[in-house]
């Protein structure tokens, strides 16, 4: 009986005693319902975010008339999330690694959804796109979702579990065009005074809670394990003593925006702000496409790899937008439109995952967010090549797209394998 207690005693001690990194820590700790939590909460931003993001492209036709909008303002209103977003990035990147993961996405979050929520009762033109500038400056700090959610889960399950936040920002994309569905149609009028509200303002308010509600639950949840290691904060490692206690041997522990931007026709001499209901059916339709990538990209993802299912993307990607210069009908359209948004989206959302294996933990979150100002960068520079060339060249938007994805895919062959490793 003794020499049970001895040898007990004597393994607890190696157990206590022996140094671990945090990879192996986090693998011996487990792996429950506590990151599951963590996937709903952080997806549900993700989901919050597509919304905010599309969401403009229901307001521009809806309120053009309330502001008397020509196409000059609708394509400043169009583009001041994005560069409030171009701006945000490297601000957001920053605060990510100096301050931490959280306490940035609860930042950017509540600045998106304030914003947002003042816009929908602006009455002036410029309070608007002051408010959609805000909101992208907010919406930027998105890329630290990919830093935070990475680093509470070991390098043998990261890959798969990162690459289920494309089903949530599937989610918001279908769920934007329902909502707008049920309430824009509505023609009630309140008018006060200077003060009115239609429609597309109650719309405007309900895109702006899920930022707000979802920001507020992410304060429940504890700091980056991996940050607080790397900033030597270990007495706040407090947190886990608790929060992953539970009964006798348990533990609880992937855009195209423009490809939803609504264009109205030219106003005349009566403004028309109705959208019509093929618009939201096709946004719908689209929306749906996302919904096999991003099922069963997350359960192959292990047995074949990032890098491959990016490849896949990018060129896939590449050559739906190829074949559609060569479509004749709306229906064709529609399906290569579905085929490109499925694949493109994802491969976005793959960029991210992949960056959080590439790059160490004092540098990820400015790295990462780098990254994403290249791609806004590249969203302005594209929606300045269709407008210019729409018209005149119709070839030359797209086969600049075309050939710019196909070269990514072939980049992507030059990145070191990743999965199945410890995080730096």
């Amino acid at each position: 009986m003794e020499k049970n207690n001895t040898k007990e005693t004597a393994s607890s001690k190696y157990l206590i005693t022996k140094s671990v990194n945090l990879d192996e820590a986090i693998e011996i700790v487990g792996f429950g319902s506590f990151h599951y939590y963590i996937l709903f909460i952080c997806g549900s931003l993700f989901a919050a975010i597509s919304i905010s993001v599309t969401s403009v492209s229901f307001i521009i036709p809806s309120a053009q008339c309330d502001f008397q909008m020509t196409s000059v303002h609708k394509g400043i209103l169009n583009g001041a999330s994005m560069i409030g977003m171009l701006f945000g990035c490297f601000t957001t990147g920053y605060m990510a690694d100096s301050k931490g993961r959280k306490y940035t996405l609860v930042v950017c979050m509540m600045i998106d959804g304030i914003f947002s929520l003042i816009s929908s009762v602006s009455q002036i033109y410029p309070v608007l796109i002051f408010c959609k500038l805000m909101s992208g400056f907010g919406v930027s700090g998105f890329t630290v979702l990919y830093s935070y959610i990475g680093e509470f889960v070991n390098g043998k399950k990261r890959e798969k579990f990162l690459c289920w936040m494309e089903m949530f920002w599937t989610f918001g994309v279908i769920l934007l065009p329902c909502i707008a569905w049920l309430v824009i149609p509505q023609t009630f009028r309140i008018e006060y005074g200077f003060f009115l509200f239609r429609s597309w303002n109650l719309f405007a308010i309900i895109c702006s809670l899920p930022s707000i509600i979802f920001s507020c639950l992410l304060l429940q949840l504890p700091e980056s394990p991996k940050f607080l290691l790397a900033k030597e904060l270990m007495n706040r490692f407090r947190w886990y003593e608790t929060l992953y206690s539970g009964s006798k041997n348990m533990t609880n522990m992937c855009e195209i925006v423009s490809l939803f931007k609504i264009e109205p026709e030219e106003i005349d001499l009566k403004c028309n702000d109705e959208i019509d209901e093929s618009v939201y059916e096709n946004i719908l339709i689209i929306g749906m496409a996302c919904i096999p990538t991003s099922i069963i990209v997350p359960l192959l993802v292990n047995r074949f790899g990032i890098k491959f299912f990016l490849v896949v993307c990018f060129l896939g990607s590449g050559l739906s937008a190829a074949s559609l210069y060569f479509t004749s009908s709306s229906f064709e359209n529609i399906v290569l439109s579905s085929v490109f948004q499925a694949l493109s989206s994802m491969g976005f959302e793959l960029v991210f995952c992949i960056s959080v294996e590439l790059f160490p933990t004092e540098y990820r979150g400015v790295a990462i967010s780098i990254g994403s100002m290249f791609g806004r960068i590249g969203a302005v520079l594209g929606n300045i090549v269709v407008g210019l060339f729409i018209d005149a060249h119709c070839m030359v938007p797209i086969l600049v797209s075309c050939c710019l994805l196909i070269i990514s895919g072939i980049l992507v062959l030059t990145l070191p394998t990743t999965g199945r490793v410890a995080i730096k």
